[in-house]
């Protein structure tokens, strides 16, 4: 905003999309307490490799459901 402002460029249509945009940190984000969790994993596995193994094992949990669904 401040570039835009500068240039004199800053109107209220502007400021208003500006401000409309999700920004990083405000995705609403979903926690799951690591000591829940740590027991399915190695000792020492980064946080990001338990979230694709957990989001992983969603996407073929959702396909077997599928599945079951379609069988029935």
């Amino acid at each position: 905003m401040k570039s835009f402002l500068k240039e004199g460029k800053l109107e209220a249509p502007m400021i208003a999309s500006i401000l409309q945009k999700e920004k990083p940190n405000q995705v609403e984000q979903f926690k799951i307490p690591q000591n829940r969790i740590s027991k399915y994993f190695p000792k020492g596995t980064p946080k990001k490799k338990m979230e694709d193994t957990i989001v992983s094992a969603l996407e073929m949990y959702q396909k077997r459901q599928r599945n079951k669904d379609m069988e029935r």
